[in-house]
């Protein structure tokens, strides 16, 4: 059993024991009573790169990143550094996340909000959007062809972008022909949690038609940032990079900084 069938077994099975805790007509009930979203998409072009930063305390392949939860700390010191929008881990085994985290985040700052996890039921992206996100992350090699259908159609009906992460042809493959918001190369193997920076330059040509691309994992430098902006991606997801530091939002303000002295 690989790493990720472990993660997304316990997912299922997490999933179905929340919707026994709270039905989904009392989230459906929730939906009503919302603020709209804010434009995930649109903030990406506020930097170029633009900056997804994320908050997260955990990671599988490093352990603990951070001791102390303070997401709303975090969320301000990314805004102030100029972050474009922010992700919030919500996984709780291996990330150190919680469903809380979203709204605690969204108080704090103005920036979108990115529901990261392994979504593996329509239920989950429901509690998302009622939680305070704007948008959330689909992880194309995590489940069916069918299941990512019901998962982008759930998605719209309630307000949410997405942003659909490949890794190989075999994702490619199970997108083909779907309407995309944006769409994510994940340096990080799910499997093995290696790191191929490589793979986005193999993807780039073939990534489907979407209103963004999105860099993701492996990303420390730079030279990394503008790699991806001249390979065609719109903005960077990174989060261990920050969280690792003692101000995530200084680590993130000294890399944008080295990026315009580099043009």
């Amino acid at each position: 059993m690989t790493w990720l069938s472990e993660h997304l077994a316990f997912r299922r099975a997490e999933a179905l024991e929340q919707k026994r805790r709270v039905p989904e007509a009392i989230l459906q009930s929730r939906l009503s009573d919302l603020p709209p979203a804010r434009d995930f998409v649109a903030s990406l072009n506020s930097g170029h790169p633009a900056v997804i930063a994320e908050i997260k305390f955990r990671s599988p392949s490093m352990g603990v990143l951070r001791p102390h939860q303070d997401v709303e700390a975090v969320a301000q010191s990314y805004e102030k550094a100029g972050a474009s929008a922010l992700s919030v881990l919500v996984d709780t085994a291996h990330f150190g996340g919680e469903l809380s985290y979203l709204g605690r985040a969204k108080s704090a700052c103005s920036l979108p909000i990115l529901a990261k996890g392994f979504f593996v039921d329509p239920y989950d992206l429901l509690e998302a959007r009622v939680a305070g996100a704007d948008a959330a992350l689909l992880i194309a090699c995590a489940l069916s062809p069918e299941e990512l259908k019901s998962m982008l159609n759930t998605a719209r009906n309630v307000g949410l972008t997405t942003l659909m992460e490949l890794h190989d042809e075999e994702d490619l493959a199970k997108v083909e022909g779907l309407e995309l918001d944006l769409v994510g190369v994940n340096h990080r193997n799910l499997a093995t949690l290696a790191v191929d920076s490589e793979l986005s330059a193999h993807l780039a040509s073939r990534l489907p038609a979407a209103r963004g691309r999105v860099a993701e994992s492996g990303l420390n430098s730079a030279k990394d940032f503008l790699r991806m902006v001249s390979l065609g991606y719109d903005a960077v997801l990174v989060g261990t990079a920050f969280m690792s530091q003692p101000d995530p939002g200084a680590g993130l303000a000294r890399l944008l900084e080295e990026c315009h002295a580099c043009r």
